[in-house]
């Protein structure tokens, strides 16, 4: 494996700071963490990296406990990614409440930052933490619990939350193996006979099968009775969402604007794609879809209940499975769009989760 630093960033570190980077570039790599492109590509944009622990999807507590728990594990994974991408800045990005008081008095006196997060959804903190926007590389929990793991020989804490129709919602360390139906029994067992899993919560969230283990580093299993509004959306086939498409979708872009992805200056542009893809387009001139989270803003906001990410995850998908690469991005400064942001209790009350709180 052959990692080399962009010689002004090299030059800034010196021989020591160097090998040092190089060293925790590697372990990372081995454990599948590979750093943002544009960090080499523009030495001197990056100034910090955010462990981004608002990032959890409602009702989960994934992050809170990763930060309550083991806060010197996710301190550990965060100076890290700053060593390894030579960041003058590293940060925390925590809702009010336990998580903020725990890591305040852990990087007391350390060169690390902690931000209140806002309770909204979804999270920007690129928008909220003075310098970042347009030059941070923010970092999910996930990616913060692999992190320290690759550096510490040990495994990730992999902590998962289960909620939702289950008798005794809560957060747990899970192990490599355990299926669906595992965690749903560790959590005191469904409600409902006919219980289906969401991995990822709504949401932005996909099915998933009882005996089969949760996507790596889903911070939320959500239970639901198959016949909610959210299990019949998500089983919704793709070619109904495109009919629904070409006769219903406004125009109104309103998915474009409540897009974090869109506000980050990418090219991303969910209504253009959606309308693209109901026309008939080839997949290639759509892999934008490709810079797609995934996080399910856009079917919250949408009037036509298109489910514009529903179409953009399938999009990816073939995509992916297709060998396409999301298009380079254009390394200059980008506005700053106005930041479209939904309160965490509406959005359990639109979701249909208000039972759940």
């Amino acid at each position: 494996m052959h990692l080399t630093l962009p010689p002004a960033t090299a030059a800034r570190l010196g021989p020591e700071g160097t090998a040092r980077a190089l060293a925790v570039r590697k372990q990372l790599a081995e454990a599948g963490i590979a750093l943002p492109a544009w960090i080499d590509e523009r030495p001197g944009r990056l100034q910090l990296v955010v462990g981004d622990l608002a990032d959890d999807p409602p009702l989960s507590r994934s992050a809170e406990v990763l930060a309550t728990e083991h806060g010197p594990w996710v301190l550990a994974g965060l100076l890290a990614l700053r060593t390894a991408a030579a960041a003058p800045r590293a940060a925390f990005y925590v809702p009010d409440g336990a998580a903020l008081g725990t890591l305040s008095r852990l990087v007391s006196g350390m060169a690390v930052e902690v931000h209140r997060a806002l309770p909204s959804w979804p999270s920007q903190p690129e928008r909220d933490i003075p310098g970042a926007f347009g030059r941070a590389w923010v970092a999910s929990p996930a990616v913060l619990d692999r992190a320290a793991a690759a550096l510490s020989g040990e495994p990730p804490r992999r902590v998962c939350t289960v909620a939702g129709g289950v008798r005794r919602p809560q957060a747990m360390c899970t192990a490599p193996g355990e299926t669906v139906r595992d965690l749903v029994r560790r959590a005191g067992g469904a409600l409902v006979a006919d219980w289906v899993a969401l991995c990822g919560g709504a949401p932005g969230g996909t099915l998933c099968a009882r005996d089969e283990p949760p996507p790596a580093g889903t911070a939320l299993v959500l239970v639901l009775s198959a016949a909610h509004p959210l299990v019949r959306q998500a089983r919704r086939p793709l070619s109904e969402g495109l009919a629904r498409a070409r006769t219903a979708c406004l125009g109104c872009r309103q998915c474009s604007d409540v897009c974090p992805e869109a506000a980050r200056g990418t090219s991303l542009r969910p209504h253009h794609l959606v309308a693209q893809l109901a026309q008939g387009r080839a997949d290639p001139a759509l892999a934008e879809a490709l810079l797609c989270t995934g996080c399910g803003a856009c079917d919250l906001v949408c009037p036509a209940a298109v489910g514009p990410a529903g179409i953009l995850r399938h999009l990816s998908a073939r995509l992916a499975s297709a060998g396409a690469s999301p298009p380079r991005q254009p390394l200059r400064d980008h506005p700053a769009r106005p930041a479209v942001r939904l309160p965490r209790d509406r959005l359990l009350q639109q979701l249909g989760l208000s039972q759940y709180r």
